[in-house]
């Protein structure tokens, strides 16, 4: 169990990215799930696959970035906006380690500002390593938010 003072964050490897995720805001976590090709909605939906008897699409970050996808062992972590599930594909879930609240780094607003980067929340410091914890509600803007709950309904008709 985690205390008010705690977090858990979930490490992940999206192309050449290694990207952290609050572990309260994932539902689960598929290693290597089969995945169909979507339609031409979106260019940064990678297709949709089953989940808990559901279709839901699936965002491939990747993509939306323009960097190379790299994992050969891809993996799917869904997560909910708005009461609406989607999968984000990775190339690989690479940890997930509590630490204390206090000990996140805020994500410098000048930097969102002058880089337009506002989907990182914070910065998790772990071995060394800088880990930028993403925003989920920033990640996909408000139209790409409306073509993943679309795409959804349509695919769930």
């Amino acid at each position: 169990m985690i205390s008010q003072a705690n977090i858990e964050i979930l490490v992940f490897k999206s192309g050449e990215y290694t990207l952290g995720l609050e572990g309260e805001e994932v539902i689960e976590v598929i290693n290597s799930p089969k995945i169909s090709l979507p339609g031409k909605e979106c260019v940064f939906l990678e297709g949709e696959t089953s989940f808990r008897e559901e279709n839901v699409p699936v965002v491939a970050l990747y993509k939306k970035w323009r960097s190379p996808f790299a994992g050969k062992n891809r993996s799917v972590i869904f997560v909910s906006i708005e009461d609406n599930i989607f999968g984000i594909l990775v190339d690989s879930v690479e940890d997930v380690f509590e630490m204390r609240l206090s000990e996140l780094n805020k994500f410098p607003d000048f930097i969102k500002y002058a880089s337009g980067i506002d989907f990182i929340w914070s910065i998790a410091k772990k071995g060394g390593e800088l880990i930028p914890i993403l925003d989920l509600d920033k990640i996909l803007n408000k139209h790409e938010k409306e073509i993943i709950i679309k795409y959804r309904r349509n695919i769930n008709e």
